[in-house]
């Protein structure tokens, strides 16, 4: 039975580094699958706090790994903005989206500060269990949840939103239309409180 996810912890979740046959090093270039499970989130509120931050090691299968930093920028009528710093493999990236509080709906995404369009695209949940995992930030009992989207099939969150901030992924495994794993791990956050 397909379900459509109302997890926080997909938000995380964020951009999908494409690799052109012709490339030797991934370029950020696809926001699908941030946007799409951003958008797909379902919260009565997200109660997010200006100045929470996560911050991930990146690894790209065999190509090498780098860092993400993900905050809560600022508040704009009801809404926040969130920013990621992504450097992968000396690429640099950043992508900031804006959020109402109340639904999750993204009103507007920039990628390294141009806007981009919003995908509109379902997420179909496979499968949601209970898990325990350790990565570099702690060891936690999370939630695990498998998804498909149009661009990937197969994506893997684990989270916990209340031990840790914003949407508490602690692990994601991202497959790419090219064949490369993206793998996050938490090393660290800060929750507002």
């Amino acid at each position: 039975m397909k379900k459509s996810i109302s997890v926080a912890a997909l938000f995380a979740l964020t951009v999908s580094f494409a690799l052109p046959a012709h490339a030797t090093s991934p370029e950020p270039i696809d926001l699908n699958i941030f946007v799409q499970l951003a958008q797909s989130q379902a919260r009565d509120l997200i109660n997010w706090k200006v100045g929470d931050s996560m911050n991930y090691n990146v690894k790209m299968g065999p190509l090498g790994g780098g860092t993400m930093v993900k905050n809560v920028a600022s508040e704009e009528n009801g809404a926040i903005w969130l920013h990621q710093d992504i450097n992968v493999m000396n690429q640099k990236q950043t992508v900031d989206v804006l959020m109402q509080r109340s639904n999750g709906k993204i009103l507007k995404v920039l990628q390294n500060g141009q806007e981009a369009q919003i995908p509109d695209s379902h997420i179909e949940v496979v499968s949601t269990n209970f898990d325990h995992i350790t990565v570099p930030a702690g060891t936690f009992d999370c939630m695990h949840i498998v998804a498909n989207t149009s661009d990937a099939k197969g994506l893997e969150v684990w989270g916990t939103p209340d031990m840790t901030a914003m949407d508490g992924a602690l692990k994601e495994i991202v497959p790419t239309q090219f064949g490369i794993t993206m793998t996050l791990e938490l090393t660290a956050f800060h929750k507002v409180q």
